[in-house]
């Protein structure tokens, strides 16, 4: 998932930063000191959420807003602001705001709601040369061998050329975590986690790598707390 984070003042943008990186460390952002140059980023590259202060020298960051808001693809966007008032009024291009100074309980709700609204709702592979969408909810668990990646959902098993870190990046959004080399699992189906294995609710064991175990565990508990 690409973050952007875009304010005029450096000091509320480490701020950000910050919470960023205590919400969750995987996350990266691109920072932005300009809506104009905020704006120019998206010819060339594409952001899925975008963390954006409302008073800036034009354009504002309202403005910049609205123009995202009308691409084909737009952003998910969460205003920030000194201003409840600035903040009610952008409703109607923000998913949500955050009043600064910004407290880290309130920025951990605002991206869990994002998360989730941003979460993929499908995944799209090709089995003998054959185009599959499938519902991520209907996925278990997916595990890798070699170069083929074999995709467990309720009804059905795939086989696939898809790299895990491909599967992992296209699908964290959508509560899934990578819990070994070999396997990412879809934290909605865990049912309870042993030392060195999880189980899923059809009683499949999954081996735990010992150097992913307490992001594993951190990351459910950040599932739980938003479902």
């Amino acid at each position: 998932m690409n973050i952007a984070i875009c304010d005029d003042e450096k000091q509320e943008l480490q701020h950000i930063q910050a919470l960023l990186a205590q919400y969750d460390p995987t996350l990266q952002a691109d920072v932005f000191y300009a809506a104009a140059d905020l704006l120019q980023a998206f010819e060339n590259s594409f952001y899925d959420l975008v963390l954006l202060d409302i008073e800036m020298p034009e354009p504002t960051g309202y403005q910049a807003a609205e123009q995202l808001s009308r691409r084909a693809k737009p952003p998910l966007v969460i205003f920030t602001t000194k201003n409840t008032g600035f903040a009610v009024s952008g409703y109607g291009v923000a998913f949500r705001f955050l009043v600064k100074p910004i407290q880290f309980q309130e920025f951990c709700t605002v991206m869990d709601a994002a998360l989730c609204a941003i979460a993929p709702a499908t995944l799209s592979f090709t089995q003998d040369g054959e185009l599959v969408i499938l519902p991520t909810k209907d996925i278990y668990y997916i595990e890798t061998f070699k170069f083929t990646a074999i995709i467990h959902s309720k009804d059905e098993t795939y086989e696939t050329r898809l790299t895990l870190k491909q599967a992992e990046r296209e699908l964290a959004a959508a509560g899934f975590c990578r819990i070994h080399n070999s396997y990412l699992v879809n934290l909605q189906y865990v049912s309870r986690i042993s030392l060195f294995t999880t189980v899923l609710i059809d009683g499949t064991e999954i081996p735990i790598s010992r150097a992913r175990k307490k992001d594993f565990q951190d990351t459910l508990q950040k599932y739980l707390r938003s479902h």
